[in-house]
């Protein structure tokens, strides 16, 4: 019975599914009714040769794990003794009774060597299913570094390649709690409840802001780090000028409704906080950043391109815990030095009296947050060597060269980096793009966006079951994306010279959008959207780089009745819908 009971649970794990007590105990006492079903059919039907698990409960009990054959003699015609009939109604009671319990499945997992285990990742994928998607990315970097996705010759370090390690730069946001890092502490032995005292009990250990945390895998001589930036929950309206200047000045301070990174808070964190610092670094800039909904559009992606010559390089989903450098070290180191820093405050007896007596405003809590956020990312900042590791071990500081490549060694995955070595000789050799690579100049962020208030977000695909419709407007479904990185028309289509009408019958229609750093890109309008404060009316799937995108659609910036030589000369914006040649 166990040798079958741990069959089927290698079977669960493998799909990674919980093995908890209550399923190995009722699982166990299913397997017991079926192994003496099967006994009693062996014997009412005397079949030759069947082989079942044995049926005493007392085998059971003693972990038996071996089968018995039952004879024909066995089970047929030959009539049992007292003696055997009276032990086999025993071991039928026994069986009966059998309840799997605690002590049952200790023994269970002692032999079987099965230790229960805290969950460490919560993906849908294991890391072992994620490795060809990181191969997949840690690739495109390396074709990124060489220079071959550029939209035009580029300088390239012999190293190195296009970006130097000052030049590669990755940003994530983090959740802070006010009390941070007072979980243990220490305690004579003996009762194991602990008390550790918390200004108003344990509701200051969620999230009291948000962390955008941005660094630099190295900074050159004389200059710093970008500054980290906290993001409270509120409007900031009622912020008074004496709160105001008791912030830390080596922080950054911002306010959101929900201390969410939104579309608006991104925008305004590049003009504020980003931008003056990427001033002080030569030359393109890398950002390397999950697909955050916030940081996805193309306004920041055109912002980060035209004003700060940033270019925006996006992680694959559900593998940030495993590529991101600020996902998997940084942000958690840095939260640490911070709870360091509140013990350290904690060292002086007017702040103890203070946090006993638990007695702390908003606005006390927002500039203690800003000061030991301040000091501990200074630190942080100091640690060099940790924050290049950091990059190392992920992946973010490849060379051209694959001088390190054997030291990217994403957690949980020995061997990495030969296999990562291997898949980057054969770039180098055949010179050519891996099946599944990105093939775009500049690589569009991954599917599903990422968004503060849930992980991720529903994202339907374009799928062909959507484009076998009766719709007039479905006449593009045979084209190829990929055919509109410049603008010329593929076989059998042509442009309305008429804007149609801007409602639902513009669905599934396949339209040609001028993006101001892209140029023309074919999309096909997925759907309509309700009124917004951005005047956003329809939402468009690009197939090329797989992702979608709000425009605005409207009869001043449709150019449909441009001729074609012209539509290199529209302006940024402009757009015209396709339909079938006649």
């Amino acid at each position: 019975m166990e040798k079958r009971l741990f069959e089927e649970f290698k079977k669960r794990r493998g799909r990674g599914q919980r093995c908890g007590p209550l399923w190995l105990s009722m699982r166990a006492r299913k397997l017991v009714k079926d192994i003496k079903a099967e006994a009693a059919a062996a014997k009412a039907w005397g079949t030759e040769g069947m082989e079942v698990e044995p049926a005493a409960a007392s085998e059971v009990g003693e972990g038996t794990d071996e089968g018995m054959e039952v004879e024909a003699s066995s089970v047929g015609d030959v009539e049992m003794s007292g003696a055997d009939e009276e032990a086999s109604a025993n071991e039928d009671k026994r069986m009966l009774a059998f309840q799997a319990k605690k002590d049952w499945r200790r023994r269970f997992c002692r032999r079987f060597k099965i230790a229960r285990r805290r969950r460490t990742n919560n993906k849908g994928k294991s890391k072992g299913d994620r490795e060809a998607e990181i191969l997949q990315w840690h690739v495109g970097l390396y074709q990124l570094l060489r220079g071959e996705r550029a939209p035009e010759p580029v300088q390239l370090d012999e190293k190195w390649g296009r970006f130097t390690p000052a030049q590669r730069i990755n940003v994530d946001q983090s959740p802070l709690g006010f009390i941070s890092g007072l979980q243990d502490t220490y305690a004579e032995k003996g009762p194991r409840e602990v008390w550790i005292s918390t200004p108003s009990g344990s509701s200051l250990e969620k999230r009291q802001c948000t962390l955008q945390v941005c660094y630099a895998a190295d900074v050159a001589s004389g200059k710093k780090q970008c500054k980290l930036a906290l993001i409270f929950r509120g409007e900031g309206k009622r912020i008074t000028e004496l709160e105001r200047l008791s912030w830390d000045k080596r922080v950054d301070v911002y306010f959101q409704t929900n201390a969410w990174a939104d579309r608006a808070l991104c925008l305004a964190w590049l003009e504020r906080t980003y931008g003056p610092w990427a001033k002080t670094i030569d030359g393109e800039k890398l950002l390397l950043m999950d697909n955050l909904d916030g940081q996805v559009n193309m306004p920041f992606r055109e912002q980060l391109k035209e004003s700060w010559d940033t270019l925006a390089w996006y992680f694959k989903p559900n593998c940030t815990d495993l590529l991101q450098p600020v996902d998997r070290h940084i942000a958690q180191y840095l939260k640490s030095l911070i709870a360091k820093e509140l013990e350290n405050w904690l060292e002086d007896d007017d702040n103890l009296a203070k946090w006993e007596s638990g007695q702390f405003t908003a606005s006390e809590r927002r500039v203690l947050l800003t000061l030991w956020s301040g000091e501990a990312y200074e630190k942080l900042c100091a640690m060099l060597e940790f924050l290049q590791k950091s990059f190392l071990g992920s992946g973010c500081l490849l060379t051209v060269d694959l001088s390190d490549v054997d030291k990217v060694a994403p957690q949980n995955m020995p061997g990495y980096g030969k296999r990562l070595r291997a898949e980057l000789l054969k770039v180098q050799e055949s010179g050519k793009t891996p099946e599944g690579a990105l093939s775009a100049s500049e690589p569009a962020p991954p599917a599903p966006l990422r968004r503060e208030d849930e992980e991720y977000s529903d994202q339907s695909d374009l799928s062909e079951a959507g484009l076998d419709s009766d719709n007039e407007n479905d006449d593009c479904s045979d084209v190829d994306p990929e055919e509109f990185a410049a603008f010329f028309l593929p076989a059998r289509m042509q442009i309305r010279s008429s804007m149609p009408p801007l409602d639902k019958k513009l669905l599934k229609t396949a339209i040609m959008f001028k993006w101001a750093t892209r140029g023309w890109q074919l999309g096909r309008v997925k759907r309509k959207l309700p009124r917004n404060e951005f005047g956003f009316n329809f939402k468009v799937y690009y197939g090329v780089d797989d992702r979608e995108a709000s425009h605005c659609f409207g009869e001043e910036r449709y150019v449909g009745g441009l001729p074609e030589a012209e539509m290199a000369n529209a302006t940024a914006g402009s757009w015209v819908a396709l339909q079938k040649a006649k």
